[in-house]
């Protein structure tokens, strides 16, 4: 990791409530989410017992109490599709005042306290409440741009302008908390896709969660070039529509 601090989360919380407004809300970002990445994830609120209750944990979490238990079937793409979800969520939630963390090493306490339906799994959960008075966010840096990108596009030379604009994207990607603040991923960018996409081929180190930071990592590199009004392909990783029983929602194949 570097020394510039560029990447921040919450964990430390007051003891006020979500109330029934801010529930409906943040249940409604997670039900849509639910139904584009084909996961069941669920809210749980009001949890004493989260972390040890008021107690802070090794990771520095206080007074957690209440969580979103991110939760799908076992299938191959699962964690990438709950990394992708997380971020999704975790972009969401700062924008109505509350303060949010990954759990990471915390979650074998939480396992429990989902609703686990048929051939699901928990990957981790999103610790979420608002931040407790005068309690600072937790600041963490992020890793470079030539630590996990390159660019190998076919006939094409890698100039200084190219590389930038390059940077640019993948440094607003990279701000994107992960669990355990861990970022073993690498992306290439290859091109442009035939239906003029920016073609990206990502690739996830091994260790705890990085498949799902890999998927945390995919989608804030869809949202970056996205605000400059493009679409991202993947190169090894085929994204598509499944309908087999459930409403359209979207998935990734090797």
């Amino acid at each position: 990791m570097t020394e510039e601090i560029t990447r921040f989360d919450t964990r430390e919380f007051s003891d006020q409530k979500i109330d029934d407004t801010m529930t409906i809300w943040v249940e409604s970002v997670i039900n849509m989410s639910n139904g584009i990445n084909a996961m069941h994830s669920q809210m749980i609120k009001d949890k004493d017992t989260t972390f040890g209750g008021g107690k802070s944990s090794k990771a520095g979490f206080v007074n957690v109490r209440n969580y979103i238990s991110l939760v799908g079937k076992k299938e191959k793409d699962l964690e990438i599709r709950a990394g992708y979800q997380g971020d999704t969520i975790m972009q969401m939630l700062p924008i109505y005042g509350l303060g949010c963390a990954y759990a990471g090493k915390e979650w074998s306490k939480l396992r429990s306290g989902h609703n686990n339906a048929g051939k699901e799994k928990a990957i981790t959960a999103i610790a979420l409440g608002y931040a407790a008075e005068g309690a600072e966010p937790r600041k963490f840096g992020m890793k470079t741009y030539e630590q996990v990108a390159s660019i190998d596009i076919a006939g094409a030379e890698v100039t200084d302008e190219l590389t930038n604009w390059f940077k640019y994207f993948v440094d607003l990607a990279l701000q994107a908390p992960t669990v355990n603040d861990e970022q073993n991923f690498k992306v290439v960018w290859k091109g442009y896709a035939t239906s003029g996409a920016v073609l990206l081929e990502v690739t996830a180190g091994d260790g705890d969660f990085a498949q799902f930071n890999l998927g945390v990592f995919m989608h804030r590199l869809e949202w970056a070039f996205g605000t400059a009004a493009m679409k991202v392909e993947w190169a090894n990783l085929e994204r598509f529509t499944d309908t087999i029983g459930r409403a359209a929602c979207r998935r990734f194949r090797y």
